[in-house]
């Protein structure tokens, strides 16, 4: 091991030590702590909530106070491609994050009975996750299937889904401190997902449907142990962590028209989350010595959510659409924007 490799090595240990927290007081060079593996939960969570509301885009239409169903006459596929990007940043001196993903979403729904019906979904994901400051990076391929139900009454409306996901990639965390430029490579995995239920009320005013709504999601992450290779002495080893959420919901769906093909959603809601808001890992050094705990984002209790989506329908269902979407927390913000098509068929 070099002299620099030394002093490295000693200094992140003695810092374990005296603080239990990396991140606590957070340190000039936060790559060599393994930060970036305490992204793995909420970037988890973000590609169960993406697909989530990618399902609920697909039967907004359906759920309309006007739509009425033959129960079984049909069932309707639908398909979908997405390109998107997300943005993060806190405001303790951690790194934020850049996602760039492209969604493949295919569904099918039936109508169970009048203004009901029930279907099945599955999603594949491709991202590519850049940490800002630190310089690492990471591949993630996410699969993703749900079970999703909807109904609508003149007055009310209902939406829920259950899903399950596994994700794995390839992370790369680079290393520069004095003399020392290295990269350490690991293979991420985790199974996830989530169930959600939303109820809302249906009310037409200024050539608009608004829904006040309210819903709960709870959701889990099986992060897997982590070993890294590639620097020796300074690899890393992360413990498997297990983390539980739930989320509860208090907003409102805005839906109107400009002419007869190009459609305007908005979607605002106050989110509160329960139990854990900070994501935290437990690391050690490959090498030997202690274990110590590695401060994830504390992103608060409470937030303000907010989208806006603009599509317009071409010929057969064909629809082209654009969101952007953001939400900010006491601590921390996020922005994304994504482009897409969908089809029905």
């Amino acid at each position: 091991m070099s002299m620099s490799k030394r002093i490295l090595l000693r200094t992140l240990t003695l810092v374990g030590l005296t603080t239990s927290l990396f991140g606590a007081d957070p340190l000039a060079h936060p790559e060599t702590t393994g930060q970036q593996y305490t992204y793995l939960t909420p970037i988890s969570k973000y590609n169960n909530e993406r697909f989530s509301q990618q399902i609920y885009n697909a039967v907004r239409p359906w759920i309309k106070p006007c739509t009425t169903f033959e129960p079984g006459s049909f069932i309707q596929p639908w398909f979908q491609i997405e390109k998107g990007v997300n943005t993060s940043n806190n405001d303790h001196k951690m790194n934020g994050v850049k996602n760039d993903t492209l969604d493949f979403v295919l569904g099918a729904h039936i109508p169970f009975e009048n203004s009901t019906l029930i279907g099945i979904a599955l999603a594949y994901d491709d991202g590519n996750i850049h940490f800002k400051n630190g310089g690492g990076s990471s591949t993630l391929k996410v699969w993703q299937g749900a079970l999703y139900a909807a109904a609508s009454q003149p007055e009310f409306y209902a939406f829920g889904d259950a899903i399950f996901a596994g994700s794995n990639g390839h992370s790369r965390r680079r290393i520069q401190y004095d003399l020392v430029n290295e990269t350490a490579t690991s293979s991420p995995s985790a199974h996830h997902g989530m169930v959600y239920a939303e109820f809302g009320l249906n009310n037409y005013s200024f050539n608009a449907l608004i829904q006040p709504f309210i819903a709960f999601e709870f959701g889990w992450n099986r992060c897997n142990s982590i070993t890294e290779s590639g620097t020796g002495s300074l690899d890393l080893q992360v413990s498997d962590k297990t983390t539980k959420i739930f989320d509860i919901y208090l907003g409102s769906h805005f839906t109107t028209l400009l002419g007869k093909t190009v459609s305007i959603s908005a979607d605002l809601a106050w989110h509160h989350r329960y139990g854990t808001n900070t994501f935290n890992i437990q690391t050690r050094f490959l090498s030997g010595g202690p274990c110590a705990f590695v401060k994830g984002t504390e992103i608060g209790k409470d937030a303000i959510e907010g989208a806006v989506t603009i599509s317009t329908t071409l010929c057969n269902q064909f629809t082209l659409f654009a969101e952007l979407a953001g939400e900010r927390w006491s601590n921390f913000s996020a922005i994304s924007l994504d482009l897409g098509v969908s089809l029905l068929w």
